[in-house]
């Protein structure tokens, strides 16, 4: 067995009681304090749909509707398409225009006009403008023609004569 020297022995010493005491006083010692972490809060996000003006956006189902029913009275008396529409008819004596919102439906922009002939109604016509998507969802069993008329917010109309 090989003996160590006495020199070597408190070399060792030296070294381990070194380690010891900093070991201690890193642990004893105390760190700067670090603010605590809050949980950010994150608001919902906004739904992804993009906002559509009012002057674009369409009821299409509503609209759809008073055009079948309105189409339906070509061929019938003038007054009974003035006793429909009500308020927000103008009727002369060749024409009645109306504005499809003052019926209470969403239908931005959009007007019709009903030519009358003999007291008659003889052709409608509806015009208007909406987003691309709103006017791919139109449906109707009359002609449509959708247009770019309008430059970037393409324009439709339905027309029906007798």
């Amino acid at each position: 067995m090989r003996r160590f020297g006495l020199g070597f022995v408190v070399t060792l010493s030296s070294f381990v009681l070194t380690i010891a005491v900093f070991s201690t006083s890193a642990t004893a010692r105390k760190l700067p304090q670090q603010p605590a972490k809050q949980a950010a809060v994150i608001a919902p996000e906004a739904p992804a749909t993009p906002a559509i003006a009012p002057a674009l956006d369409l009821d299409v189902t509503a609209l759809v509707r008073h055009v079948e029913t309105t189409t339906k009275l070509i061929g019938h008396p003038a007054r009974d398409l003035v006793a429909h529409l009500g308020t927000a008819a103008s009727v002369t004596d060749d024409a009645i225009e109306w504005n499809v919102a003052d019926l209470g439906i969403a239908a931005g922009s959009t007007y019709a006009y009903a030519s009358i002939v003999a007291g008659k109604i003889t052709g409608v016509v509806f015009r208007g403008r909406a987003t691309l998507e709103r006017l791919q969802e139109i449906k109707v069993r009359r002609p449509l023609q959708l247009t770019m008329a309008g430059g970037e917010r393409p324009s439709f109309s339905i027309a029906t004569y007798e």
